[in-house]
């Protein structure tokens, strides 16, 4: 038994149309759900096929799930359009054949002008490129971290916690410098700017800062201009002397803070890196010298440091000289 449907429209452009199937034209409802327009689809269309100059062939439909699916032969749905969204969602795995290399954020095998969101395990074949940032464009927030590179020289990979404190995870070998773990130190190659005179340099008794060109400190040390961002400690040479020709019980007392202290506190144990003392009797007269190794914290902001020297009892003179050895990063 043959059974026939009687469809809205057919017009046939051609008398020879089994020939020509493209001058086939079909226009109207197929049943009660397809509708096959020659103009645009209507947002109220069930499902239907459409044209338009701008669009080229549109496909409409309205679903619980989805509005347009794709179905493979056995019957389970491969991609769709959710239902009144633009999110079109992949059921299965989406392979791309394309082998474009990226070299920006918008060349590549797969490019999104929106962020990605990957739930499980990503797996990077080759490199990862980041851009370099001034700082993080994400939020911090609670229960997750950034990964991101910071535009220094030369540039930091940088981990940035949810209580929003950067971590360098990256620490070049500054020019000059012999790395070892997270410290660097100056390998006595080449040339150094000069030392800090502290006993010149700065007021005896008084709380002054020290810090690298641009840095805005009372006093620029110009051989800090070579640390890299991520410094946090400064490591310094520090030779004392004093001369004296008198019986005197002498001591020499240096301290110091990061130069984000605006307001050290009274020179006390707290706060001293070095400390120096000798015994003059009537019979012994003439210099005395020490030296030590310091390591001095580093503000974030400017990466200077606060400093504050003293020396007592009777002397003649006396000098204290800082040299630049070196550094180490967080």
């Amino acid at each position: 038994m043959v059974t026939t449907t009687f469809v809205d429209e057919v017009t046939v452009i051609e008398p020879e149309w089994c020939n020509d199937v493209d001058a086939l034209v079909y226009q109207g409802n197929l049943g009660t759900a397809l509708n096959i327009t020659a103009g645009a689809t209507a947002a109220a269309d069930l499902a239907s096929i459409g044209y338009t100059a701008a669009n080229g062939l549109e496909l409409t439909g309205q679903g619980s799930t989805y509005d347009v699916a794709l179905i493979n032969d056995v019957g389970n749905v491969v991609a769709g359009v959710l239902t009144g969204t633009t999110t079109l969602q992949l059921i299965g795995a989406l392979d791309s054949n394309d082998t474009t290399d990226a070299t920006t954020d918008d060349i590549g095998a797969i490019h999104t002008l929106g962020g990605l969101g990957v739930t499980k395990t990503a797996w990077i074949g080759q490199d990862i490129v980041l851009d370099e940032r001034a700082d993080h464009a994400a939020t911090s927030a609670a229960g997750s971290g950034i990964v991101w590179v910071r535009s220094d020289t030369p540039s930091s990979l940088i981990y940035t916690d949810d209580a929003a404190v950067d971590h360098a995870l990256t620490s070049p070998i500054i020019t000059g410098h012999i790395r070892a773990g997270n410290t660097q130190l100056w390998d006595g190659e080449g040339t150094l700017t000069g030392e800090l005179a502290v006993h010149t340099d700065l007021t005896e008794d008084t709380w002054e800062t020290v810090g690298p060109t641009g840095s805005g400190a009372d006093n620029v040390w110009a051989d800090m201009d070579r640390l890299p961002s991520n410094a946090t400690i400064l490591i310094v040479d520090c030779e004392a002397t004093v001369s004296t020709g008198d019986a005197s019980s002498i001591f020499f007392f240096i301290y110091a803070t990061h130069g984000d202290d605006a307001t050290p506190a009274a020179s006390e144990l707290s706060n001293q890196i070095f400390w120096y003392g000798v015994d003059h009797d009537a019979d012994i007269a003439g210099n005395e010298r020490s030296t030590a190794r310091l390591y001095i914290p580093l503000g974030a902001t400017n990466q200077d440091f606060n400093l504050n020297w003293k020396v007592t009892g009777l002397t003649d003179s006396e000098e204290i000289h800082f040299r630049y050895r070196g550094f180490m990063t967080d």
